[in-house]
């Protein structure tokens, strides 16, 4: 749409360029969308948002959720999966996502959920996850975010404290030991080879 073009509302008046900030509000925080374009008409008053303007705001706003609620980077994600040696279609299928949905989390047009999200930090800390979705374990989801709050308390990653805080804060939260013993061992493994894995993918 250009500026004084006919209305594709009323079909009356013709259309004023206006450019504007725009504000999102979101968990008592906000954020402005500078050059915010719109197209105001005469007649009926009716606004339409200039097509770029839509989706450059769409995008900073989902930037703006994420940062708000502590979420990996687009970027971040696709460093978790490259160190891991997947594409993104053998990868989605290891985390159960399509692959369409993991690919919008790389491009940031999509945010992942808080599940999603410390299942992709525990991956990164702990191959050993990554072994265990492989096999199809059912990983308790109070162990994922378990697991990135304990990472937040050692600053430094001593992998003996850590497994002892996994098992007190298991019995705590009645979690099962088997399921933790079995699949969460933290003990340092030799690296896997990434052959092997993308044969257990298919």
């Amino acid at each position: 749409m250009l500026d004084n073009s006919l209305c594709s509302i009323c079909e009356l008046g013709n259309v004023k360029e206006i450019v504007k900030e725009k504000t999102f509000k979101y968990k008592g925080q906000e954020h402005t969308v500078e050059n915010y374009k719109v197209f105001k008409c005469e007649v009926c008053k009716e606004s339409i948002v200039d097509k770029e303007t839509v989706k450059r705001s769409i995008k900073e706003k989902i930037d703006f959720h994420r940062e708000v609620d502590v979420l990996l980077k687009p970027n971040e994600i696709k460093e978790i999966r490259v160190k891991q040696g997947f594409t993104q279609e053998e990868f989605s299928k290891i985390l159960k996502v399509a692959k369409k949905t993991f690919a919008r989390y790389e491009n940031g047009r999509v945010a992942q959920s808080r599940s999603m999200d410390e299942l992709l930090r525990s991956i990164n800390k702990i191959p050993n996850i990554l072994l265990a979705l492989i096999r199809g374990e059912d990983i308790p989801q109070e162990l994922l975010g378990l697991i990135e709050r304990i990472f937040i308390t050692f600053k430094e990653i001593d992998f003996l404290d850590i497994e002892q805080e996994f098992l007190k804060e298991s019995k705590k939260n009645d979690l099962d030991d088997g399921v933790y013993g079995k699949i969460y061992d933290f003990k340092p493994k030799p690296n896997y080879i990434i052959s092997d894995l993308e044969s257990r993918v298919g």
